[in-house]
């Protein structure tokens, strides 16, 4: 294509990829000119092999190929470490980042609203969220879940069935802008996230953000974002009442001081105006 000749013909420059698996795979093969430098950002999906029956096509070339390798999370750099026997000076962690000027301060002390963002699929397991919403013992208690998928029928007559106390809503595919607006304009109090197998969720991300406090499960790089100082961060297999249980001692107690450390950690390490300076300085650096 007109792209990859201009590309094989520059010389002197800095590539960088945002994704793993899309243009890189063709740029590091044949069209690698030595006097550049190539950078490759990577996210779970791009390097767990576990999730792709232990083989990702032309990985390993690509990982050798590059200059530098930018996992977002601390768990990739030692998954590449381990699994694909790279050394660790060739790789830098460079997280993800969201902008944002504005924390949400409006809060309902009479309402707990929660709030989930996912493909209702069955690693999401939303079913787990309704069981959890089912259980909490509060007088006034609402869901929003932005998202859709084949579960979709499903999990809105198990929602029907179970949660009889709880005023929920099914919002289907939303825009990123229209969720970061809902933020803004709506308090809510936690989000969750109960996932078998995540990488580093981008919606808690945004979610902190807003001084938002987040509940997931303790699967992926979740644990290098979700705490239990800014959130309630749980097992794989938790037990579901002790949750619901302790959403509401937080809502009561500690509730205000946990939105205070969700900002916080988004402000520290997840920032982009920090990130995204962090990561120019590492191109040019380098």
């Amino acid at each position: 294509s007109k792209y990859s000749k201009k590309l094989k013909n520059e010389e002197n420059s800095i590539f960088y990829f945002w994704w793993g698996n899309n243009w890189s795979k063709f740029l590091f093969l044949p069209l690698r000119n030595n006097s550049n430098k190539y950078f490759v950002r990577l996210h779970g999906g791009e390097v767990f092999l576990e999730r792709s029956n232990n083989y990702i096509p032309v990985n390993n070339q690509i990982f050798t190929s590059a200059d530098f390798l930018l996992p977002i999370s601390k768990l990739l750099k030692e998954y590449l470490i381990k699994n694909y026997n790279i050394n660790q000076n060739k790789i830098k962690v460079s997280r993800l980042g969201v902008k944002n000027d504005f924390i949400n301060n409006n809060l309902d002390e009479e309402k707990i609203r929660i709030v989930s963002i996912s493909n209702i699929i069955p690693l999401k397991r939303i079913n787990l969220i309704i069981d959890v919403l089912k259980n909490i013992k509060f007088k006034n208690v609402e869901w929003v879940h932005f998202g859709d998928g084949p579960q979709m029928n499903d999990m809105k007559l198990y929602a029907k069935k179970n949660l009889t106390n709880v005023s929920f809503n099914f919002l289907g595919q939303t825009s990123n802008t229209d969720v970061m607006q809902y933020f803004k304009n709506n308090p809510t109090d936690f989000v969750i996230n109960l996932s078998s197998h995540e990488g580093l969720p981008f919606s808690l991300i945004e979610a902190m953000s807003f001084g938002i406090p987040c509940i997931a499960t303790d699967v992926g790089a979740t644990n290098e974002l979700v705490n239990n100082k800014n959130g309630i961060l749980v097992s794989k297999d938790f037990n579901i009442k002790s949750l619901s249980e302790k959403i509401v001692k937080i809502k009561l107690s500690a509730y205000k001081e946990m939105r205070k450390s969700a900002y916080r950690t988004w402000n520290e390490n997840f920032n982009a105006n920090k990130n995204y300076s962090h990561l120019s300085e590492i191109l040019a650096d380098d």
